[in-house]
């Protein structure tokens, strides 16, 4: 039987009511102190609000970059010189082992979870190749050493929906590091989606793991950074990375405090609803999917360039290049050849910014969203040029320039035509010249495909 007193004293503090998001969704807070029909005793209850006095044994999910500091910085807690701990003369960390997917799963080239995790050591349990998202069937592991469940899961960047029967495996359930200033881009993709909608500010949000929603759990610790103009997703990692390593372990090393005074994501705003649509949810980014794809005729300068720095380092920013014919050439001069006038997949690889036709500074500001009125008549979206006389510390050999919706030239540095080398602003214009390409732009979309 439940104890009334227990339940009682924690109503007040932990209960909240369920909130309007993008709909009506649950957001029971974790299923220790709400669950009715939990069969938990009332000791296993309150040991999760309490931590151990010893070092904690943990089991890490991650898979790709940005969870490598935090692993690192659990791994370095395992050290009994370690400078934070549970309990004086005790380390932070006792047993650490790795749940990540198999190489293959992984999208980026840099070093992986997998990668560190081999290099120093420490015991990996691999997921099966074909393992489904909510991972059906699949079965805890013990602690390699002894066969003992593990105190806590610490999830960061997993890609996979943890089961409620696998948090209630860990005596203190599962903590989960996001890549977001939650309740802001919950989902697969909060950092490009940061900087895709122009945010100033980003930061990591440690929770406890919801059993029902993803990214809903209360909220343990929250660190926020600034998100600098031309950050990019590669550099924003990098920054994040060392930000959750920090936030991870100080929830660790303050379990009690953290976890006595979490918070329910409804308290972070003073008013839910009026969280805009575009910032609830970071849907996953598909490589050939519309945000890949420059919409020049669509987009603001700043929204392309915001699009490719969200991207970039992630998966390709890509244009469909096709030179406009021209009628009346120049005495003496040849048509290109005609292979060259077919349309042609065209990776962006390196940009530095944006600036109006003919300007040879950055534009500091451009309008987020369109503004008609201020579209110059002129504008041709898609229009290349290189420009060898604009230089920047970014690009001290020119830029090729494109031109966007709001009459506003992006200034790239290296293109690549897919199965090419990258060429860059001084290759791209010799290419051009040498293949006698006089009107050379890019298109929003690709050709329609003919059939015989």
């Amino acid at each position: 039987m439940h104890s009334i007193r227990w339940r009682a004293a924690l109503s007040q503090q932990w209960l909240r009511p369920a909130f309007s998001w993008t709909g009506t969704i649950d957001v029971t807070p974790h299923r220790f102190l709400t669950t009715t029909q939990d069969e938990r005793s009332d000791e296993k209850r309150a040991s999760a609000l309490v931590a151990p006095k010893r070092p904690l044994n943990i089991l890490f999910f991650g898979s790709s970059a940005i969870a490598i500091p935090v692993l690192d910085a659990l791994k370095e807690a395992q050290a009994a010189s370690a400078p934070t701990t549970l309990a004086k003369g005790y380390p932070l960390v006792g047993e650490l082992e790795v749940v990540c997917p198999p190489a293959k799963r992984t999208r980026e080239k840099k070093a992986t979870i997998l990668d560190y995790a081999e290099s120093s050591k420490l015991p990996v349990h691999t997921l099966p190749p074909k393992m489904d998202f909510r991972m059906t069937n699949y079965t805890m592991p013990t602690m390699s050493s002894s066969g003992n469940t593990f105190d806590l899961g610490v999830v960061i960047s997993f890609g996979y929906f943890i089961r409620p029967d696998m948090i209630d495996a860990m005596p203190m359930g599962m903590i989960n590091a996001h890549g977001s200033l939650l309740p802001k881009f919950r989902g697969a993709s909060p950092i490009q989606h940061a900087i895709l909608h122009g945010e100033k500010t980003t930061g990591i949000t440690v929770t406890t793991i919801h059993p029902k929603v993803i990214d809903l759990g209360r909220v343990l610790d929250q660190s926020e950074i600034p998100i600098h103009p031309d950050a990019t997703y590669a550099t924003l990692v990098d920054e994040l990375g060392e930000v959750a390593r920090k936030s991870v372990i100080d929830v660790l090393a303050n379990w009690d405090e953290k976890y006595t005074q979490s918070k329910d994501q409804a308290d972070l705003l003073q008013n839910t609803a009026s969280l805009p649509n575009h910032l609830r949810h970071a849907g996953k980014i598909l490589s050939h999917g519309p945000l890949a794809r420059a919409m020049w005729s669509q987009k603001t300068a700043k929204q392309i360039y915001d699009n490719w720095r969200a991207l970039a380092g992630f998966v390709p920013f890509y244009t469909y290049f096709k030179p406009r014919p021209v009628d009346d050439l120049p005495e003496g001069v040849k048509p290109p050849p005609a292979s060259l006038m077919r349309q042609q997949r065209m990776i962006l690889r390196e940009a530095v910014g944006y600036a109006l036709p003919g300007s040879r500074s950055l534009l500091q500001y451009s309008p987020h969203q369109l503004d008609e009125n201020a579209i110059p008549d002129s504008t041709t979206p898609g229009k290349i040029e290189v420009d060898n006389l604009f230089k920047v510390d970014r690009a001290p050999n020119g830029v090729i320039r494109v031109r966007c919706r709001d009459g506003v030239d992006v200034l790239f540095t290296a293109v690549q035509f897919e199965g090419d080398k990258v060429m860059d602003t001084v290759k791209f214009g010799t290419w051009l010249k040498t293949n006698r390409i006089l009107d050379p732009y890019v298109h929003d979309e690709p050709e329609p495909t003919t059939q015989a």
